[in-house]
């Protein structure tokens, strides 16, 4: 299907015509090129639409960021007495709204990290999990993982795990493992903490935020 935003209301009515002259009934007309039955119906008020489209095709030339309430308003300050859904009808039948703004690209920062852990040790993640005991207090679980083997070297249950605990647990299981090259995690205040970067940096693992 063709994008809303690039056909006139005026394209779409000729379409639901032509399917009204194949036997498509209208309603169904109206439903498959997006319409209303009004809209269907509609016809062109002729020389007044005409001079109002130069006016606004005028306003838009000289004011290349109004959209149609804009330009309605200026119409108004002028002395045009024109109501406002008629202002907005034909500025987008001529085609006339904003050009939509392109999204700027996230440039991603990283360490260049692989995508995927091609042996054991190459790229670990550590992340935190949460559940609660019966009396409704919470529990923080730190899970460390190698990517490659799924194995865990490191589970830790505790109420609060603040950033010199993580370490304590990275300690113990880089002892039993040896360090890993890339440690992957989000951005939790845990992780991006200046002495676990510092502390991973020592030992010549990389740490990757995503």
């Amino acid at each position: 299907m063709v994008p809303k935003k690039l056909v006139t209301a005026r394209q779409r009515r000729e379409g639901a015509k032509f399917f009204v002259e194949h036997g498509i009934p209208i309603a169904r007309c109206c439903a498959l090129v997006e319409i209303e039955r009004s809209s269907f119906y509609y016809r062109s008020h002729g020389r007044k639409d005409e001079e109002l489209l130069e006016k606004l095709r005028r306003i838009a030339r000289e004011h290349k960021r109004y959209g149609y309430r804009r330009a309605w308003a200026l119409l108004k300050r002028q002395g045009e007495r024109v109501n406002r859904k008629r202002v907005e009808r034909v500025w987008k039948e001529a085609g006339l709204g904003l050009p939509r703004r392109r999204p700027r690209k996230r440039v991603r920062k990283g360490t260049g990290t692989p995508l995927e852990a091609l042996y054991p040790n190459h790229v670990w993640t550590y992340d935190f999990m949460e559940d609660a005991t019966v009396d409704g207090r919470k529990l923080r679980i730190l899970t460390v993982v190698d990517e490659f083997t799924r194995e865990s070297p490191a589970i830790e249950v505790d109420r609060r795990m603040p950033s010199g605990r993580v370490i304590e647990v990275l300690k113990k299981a880089f002892a039993e493992r040896g360090a890993p090259e890339h440690l992957r995690s989000d951005n939790g205040p845990e992780f991006i903490a200046e002495a676990i970067k510092e502390w991973l940096a020592i030992r010549g693992t990389k740490a990757y935020y995503i």
